[in-house]
């Protein structure tokens, strides 16, 4: 699909549909050949390759429900409900996108909390654990 002269909107629209549909090559379009991503654990992957290994497991489509939007140059932000299962609370991320000449160039994800699990990129984790509070 050429991208060329598509929005910022466009890309992330197209991003989180192709993940809504667990279209993997669909998603991995709207990046640029020597992109960066940084998931939500904070590890970098660097160039298309890299990115989509780190995508391999999002072979099955996600609920994916977009709260809201932003643009301010060349960064959109997405905040993003996203889940794995229908049976796991979503996870909320925010998702920020640096696009430039109609590709994304980097892509940041940070996990905003909510629900007792995590829907992660990678799949479904538990939520960490929190301590009790002691009774006194």
């Amino acid at each position: 699909m050429e991208n060329q002269g598509r929005s910022a909107e466009e890309l992330v629209g197209q991003y989180l549909e192709a993940l809504r549909r667990g279209r993997v090559v669909d998603a991995l379009d709207v990046f640029a050949t020597d992109a960066v991503v940084r998931d939500e654990r904070g590890i970098e992957h660097r160039g298309i390759r890299e990115i989509a290994a780190s995508f391999v497991k999002l072979r099955r489509p996600m609920k994916v429900h977009l709260l809201e939007l932003g643009r301010a140059g060349d960064t959109t932000v997405a905040i993003v409900d996203l889940s794995t299962n229908a049976d796991v609370p979503p996870e909320r991320f925010r998702d920020t996108f640096v696009v430039r000449d109609g590709r994304v160039r980097t892509l940041t994800l940070e996990a905003l909390g909510g629900g007792r699990r995590r829907a992660t990129r990678k799949g479904v984790a538990p939520a960490p654990r929190r301590p009790m509070a002691s009774r006194a």
